[in-house]
């Protein structure tokens, strides 16, 4: 199920992959309501690219959900961007990820393993000369290669991306490292303004001061509820139930980007064709999203293992 009712990425940027992901499982789309039992059919639940708060409703069901076992990738942006600035996306998750064992940083990841885009480089009244230039917004995340998700896939493509930060002492719990950054990384604090002439800072610069940023996790064990301590919220139908206080064995993923699941358009007014996912048609390549996306919810699903055949 592909959560809805927080501004999520609309159903045309996701199309690829719910394509792919079709050939496998039966994908819905859905807002929560207060049904805490809404879920409980679902192997899995996506939340990809939500920019508006959750409610403690919503938050509920989900740690609810997770806490019978339930899995979920979530895709958050540490920040967000409108073009111009880059400010903390608060979406009323801290405390929740925190009590899973991570916290999603509002910090901009700049890679010189990056994607480029096209710079025209004449001069007013010259012919046009476009230039791929490195866009160090879109790092080329790096997969790992000793995990059945990652192993033997290309780089995957984020854009805007964050990190994520490693917290909390639950020994029931082991995090895996996915995707992270390059060997030279630069970390901007939200906010920040953005800036095409970030194009002309060089490789080389000692800005890049930083290496291997983890950007996607993978939590397995047993997690602690969000709600252990508290009342349900009064809009929930509990039926006198009280809240799960910590999980059976599940496992979920984190990515500090939602764009890493989204499909580019190409096309216009009512033409538009989404693009398969990872593919950037500026660079005219395939990049690993896809089989990045695949890969995490047959994991997430799976209880036999057959993962490892990969």
């Amino acid at each position: 199920a592909f959560l809805e009712g927080h501004a999520e990425a609309e159903e045309h940027f996701v199309y690829s992959l719910t394509e792919s992901l079709s050939r496998y499982y039966q994908v819905d789309r859905g807002v929560l309501g207060s049904d805490p039992n809404i879920l409980n059919d679902y192997k899995v639940v996506i939340i990809a690219e939500p920019q508006t708060e959750f409610s403690e409703s919503d938050k509920y069901i989900l740690d609810q959900y997770i806490m019978r076992g339930g899995r979920v990738i979530w895709l958050v942006d540490g920040v967000a961007t409108n073009g111009e600035v880059g400010k903390p996306n608060d979406l009323g998750l801290t405390d929740q990820l925190f009590t899973y064992g991570v916290r999603i940083q509002p910090m901009m990841l700049l890679d010189v393993q990056c994607g480029t885009v096209p710079i025209n480089t004449s001069l007013e009244g010259q012919t046009p000369n476009f230039v791929p230039m490195p866009w160090y917004y879109s790092p080329l995340l790096m997969p790992m290669p000793d995990h059945a998700i990652t192993r033997n896939i290309a780089p995957v493509k984020a854009e805007f991306s964050s990190y994520i930060e490693k917290v909390g002492e639950n020994d029931s719990t082991m995090g895996t490292v996915l995707l992270c950054s390059s060997s030279k990384t630069a970390l901007e604090k939200a906010p920040m303004s953005l800036s095409a002439d970030i194009v002309n800072l060089s490789p080389e610069s000692p800005y890049f001061a930083y290496s291997y940023m983890p950007v996607a996790v993978l939590l397995e064990g047993k997690f602690k509820s969000v709600y252990a301590n508290r009342l349900a919220p009064e809009n929930i139908v509990t039926g006198g139930i009280k809240p799960i206080k910590e999980s059976e064995n599940t496992k979920m993923i984190v990515v500090a980007d939602g764009s890493i699941a989204l499909n580019s358009l190409q096309g216009f007014a009512s033409g538009y064709e989404p693009l398969p996912l990872g593919y950037d048609k500026y660079m005219k390549m395939q990049f690993g999203n896809n089989d990045f996306m695949l890969n995490a919810v047959n994991y997430l699903a799976d209880d036999g293992d057959w993962m490892q055949l990969r």
